[in-house]
Order: C-alpha cells, then sequence, then structure tokens
C-alpha cells in the first residue's frame, strides 16, 4: 500500500464548496427525504426559492451530518443537475467534492465506508436526538487515502456494482407494476383463470352476493377478519444492534444493516406512523423498527396475496 497516506480529510475532499444561486430564485432543491439509506441514486428533486443551503453540482457528495440519518447511511451522489446547473438542499447535509488529492466518485465510496462513518459519528455534538457532525473537527481526522489512479480503479469496481444494483431495481420496479396489475385482474374483477384456464368471471364462472361486501363474489369464496390470516407484531428498538448483514427496516425502507433478525420467515411489514403506504413483503432474515409492524403468517403461502391485497 505504497500509494495509499495518511491524510486529513480536510486536505483530501473539499468540504461545502463555494457556488452561487441568487437569494430568491427558483433552483432544484435535494430535500433529506429524497436519500435513500445506502443508495447512491438521489430520488428525485423539487423547485424551491433559494434562501440559505449548501450548494452544489453533479459529482458532489451529500453527507447527512444530523442523527439519526447519519447512521442510517444517507449519503448519495449528485447526478440529477444540468450541465453548470447549481442546487440546493437541505441545512443538515455537508457537500463534498474533490479536489487534487481525490476524484467524486471515490469520495462517495469513502463518506459511505464504516472507516469514514465512524470518524464522522465520532465528531458529532449537540443533545441527544438532534446532534450533529462538527465539520471542523471532521476535517482534522485522518484517513488513509489511496492516490488517483487507485483512487479510479476503486470507484470504477464499485461503479459498476451500483449500475448493475440499479438495473436490477428497475427490473423489480417493473415487475412489480405487473404483479399489481395481475392482481387486479384476478382477485378483483374475479378474472382469475378457471379450471380449463379461462377467465373466471368472463367464462360465466358462478358468483354470489355478499351482503357484508355488498358485492358479487366467487361462490366457494368467503369473507373473514386480517386475524385468521396473520399475527401482527410489533418491532423492536435496533440501536444496540451490531453491524451485520441483516437489513433493518423503517417506514422508508432499509435503515441499516445488523447482525440480528427479528423474525426470519415470511412477513408484511406495515409502518405504525409516517409513510404508511410503504408496505414491505419479505421471505428472508429481516430486523423492523419500533415504528414498524411486522406479521407472522397463520396460513402457508398466503404472504404474496396478503401484500398486494394490503396495498
Amino acid at each position: 500500500m505504497n500509494n495509499w497516506r495518511n491524510m486529513e480529510l480536510g486536505k483530501a475532499i473539499l468540504f461545502n464548496p463555494s457556488e452561487t444561486i441568487k437569494k430568491g430564485s427558483i433552483a432544484k432543491k435535494i430535500p433529506m427525504e429524497r436519500l435513500t439509506p445506502f443508495e447512491k441514486k438521489i430520488k428525485g428533486f423539487e423547485f424551491a426559492n433559494f434562501s440559505s443551503a449548501p450548494k452544489f453540482r453533479n459529482g458532489d457528495t451529500l453527507l447527512a451530518k444530523i442523527t439519526p440519518c447519519l447512521e442510517n447511511g444517507k449519503t448519495a451522489q449528485v447526478d440529477i443537475l444540468e450541465e453548470n446547473e447549481v442546487g440546493f438542499g437541505s441545512t443538515e447535509f455537508i457537500v463534498l467534492r474533490e479536489n487534487e488529492n481525490s476524484i467524486n466518485d471515490f469520495i462517495f465510496y469513502l463518506a459511505k465506508s464504516p472507516a469514514f462513518r465512524k470518524k464522522a459519528i465520532s465528531c458529532m455534538e449537540g443533545t441527544s436526538g438532534r446532534k450533529r457532525v462538527n465539520e471542523g473537527a471532521l476535517k482534522l481526522q485522518e484517513l488513509l487515502i489511496p492516490d488517483i489512479p487507485t483512487q479510479q480503479k476503486i470507484a470504477s469496481v464499485l461503479s459498476a456494482l451500483d449500475a448493475k444494483i440499479e438495473l436490477n431495481n428497475r427490473i423489480n420496479a417493473e415487475l412489480e407494476a405487473m404483479a399489481k396489475t395481475l392482481y387486479d385482474y384476478w382477485f378483483v374483477q374475479f378474472d382469475f383463470p378457471d379450471e380449463n384456464g379461462k377467465p373466471y368471471k368472463s367464462s360465466n364462472g358462478k358468483m354470489i352476493w355478499n351482503e357484508e361486501l355488498k358485492r358479487e363474489i366467487p361462490v366457494g369464496w368467503k369473507v373473514q377478519d386480517l386475524s385468521k390470516a396473520i399475527e401482527i407484531k410489533y418491532g423492536k428498538d435496533h440501536k444496540k444492534l451490531h453491524f451485520g448483514l441483516i437489513p433493518v427496516f423503517g417506514s422508508g425502507g432499509i435503515m441499516r444493516y445488523a447482525d440480528k433478525a427479528i423474525y426470519e420467515n415470511e412477513s408484511i411489514l406495515i409502518p405504525r406512523k409516517g409513510t404508511l403506504s410503504n408496505l414491505f413483503y419479505l421471505n428472508k432474515p429481516f430486523w423492523s423498527v419500533d415504528t414498524m409492524f411486522f406479521s407472522k403468517m397463520k396460513i402457508a403461502h398466503i404472504g404474496k396475496y396478503l401484500f398486494y391485497f394490503l396495498q
């Protein structure tokens, strides 16, 4: 590692670079909620009047400096601006940019690394629940920084992996939309395949009036409480969990990764507050925080059906 050297972060990275947006003008804004924990891509933007806030260009890294957003991994790289366009964001961002000792793509992966995050968390100060990173103290922290060619190689490999993850996410979103359409076709319109593979209701399948639903349903179907199918459980606090490979879910999605699971089988996660429409279906080990319900299935193989029903 002869091409690596200990360097103060303030010398390796340009913190909060100087940019200009005319006060009162309309510009693209990235609020904190547009960042997803441990995801490179920013989930959109909004137009807003600029007064005073961190400013950035494409390629810059946005690092949340407030608790719990920093601990939860809210770090992203800006790519939603036009060439030479300047945007602004939450006052709780630190903007990181390349200088003569670094490149932007490497900075993003460095800022997301456990080593960097540990340094940043050690520089937090303030009252419990509203702690923020002291930027001056963070600049004085030292980390091993490779030379530019090595940074380029590291960033190239990790960027390729992120591109594949993004492609997989797009494919998953398309499959999710197809699944929702199929659910509506089968379980709302009741045109599921009959014993001959034909759409049930459209092929004159037998229907019966249900007084409780005030509509016709297929013969043999019944109405019952959700509690007959699933048991709802409370999530638990995650702060004392150690880092690991198990995803920890809050109402906004994955918050972090831990070393323990609260449950390991098929489940539907339901927010107790916040983004109430964010339901998650899982069939692998996970941890659910105390703002999320999770469920245990009482009927085998019913999870996917109930997930789309609840949506």
